[in-house]
């Protein structure tokens, strides 16, 4: 996504929007690479750090109820 997706829009960054003359279509698919690098780095975070801890799954004695 984050590289085909820069060359999306490295491609189309000097076409317009009829409607949007100041509009770059190339700005209208930066979504696409931005969303892929910012996947890319939390699958990076998971591999390095592991998956979130289980607030829920804990070893402690339940409280007793009166």
């Amino acid at each position: 996504m984050t590289v085909w997706g820069a060359r999306l829009v490295e491609i189309t960054w000097h076409n317009t929007i009829g409607d949007f003359p100041l509009l770059s279509v190339g700005v209208t698919y930066l979504p696409i690479p931005i969303g892929g690098a910012c996947l890319l780095l939390f699958i990076i975070e998971r591999l390095l750090i592991g998956p979130p801890h289980d607030p829920t799954a804990h070893n402690a004695e339940p409280l007793p109820i009166d």
